[in-house]
């Protein structure tokens, strides 16, 4: 969160989020790629949105597949909703911040712009400009049920 202070942001509140359906969604989803062999690794990624009540609709209902490119562009990396490891990236998207448990499966490394393309075949999720630990810049995720909301974070 350190990163926050660069984007001239500080972070003041952060709130827990536990919803029992999207925690029983994130496991199912967790069940059915460990039957299938796909890796069920979970990162810690933010999303960033400039409608607070946006954060308010994703913590109670999950993220909803119809709101893909309606608040920005068709996703210069893939269709699908936006995160990154790191915060000062989400902080781009709006100050709205979420913290998720994300659950990228099989990730796709892309090298060039796939604007508003579907998630490339095999895979599912894209990963932007990992770095030497495998952190992304840029985590595109379009299936709800490999994302868990857990805070909220208020940023100034």
């Amino acid at each position: 969160l350190r990163q926050l202070g660069n984007a001239g942001k500080k972070l003041v509140k952060v709130e827990y989020i536990v919803n029992p359906p999207l925690l029983r969604q994130f496991e199912e989803q967790r069940r059915e790629f460990q039957q299938n062999g796909v890796p069920t690794d979970m990162v810690l990624a933010f999303h960033g949105t400039h409608n607070r009540s946006t954060v308010d609709s994703i913590v109670r209902d999950n993220f909803n597949t119809s709101f893909i490119g309606s608040q920005t562009d068709s996703g210069y990396w893939g269709r699908g909703f936006y995160f990154s490891e790191y915060p000062a990236t989400s902080l781009g998207y709006g100050s709205n911040m979420l913290l998720c448990r994300v659950m990228p499966g099989k990730a796709f490394d892309v090298t060039q712009r796939m604007d508003g393309q579907p998630l490339r075949a095999g895979f599912n999720s894209h990963r932007l400009q990992a770095d030497a630990q495998g952190y992304g810049q840029e985590l595109v995720i379009d299936n709800p049920k490999q994302i868990l909301p857990c805070y909220i974070l208020h940023v100034q």
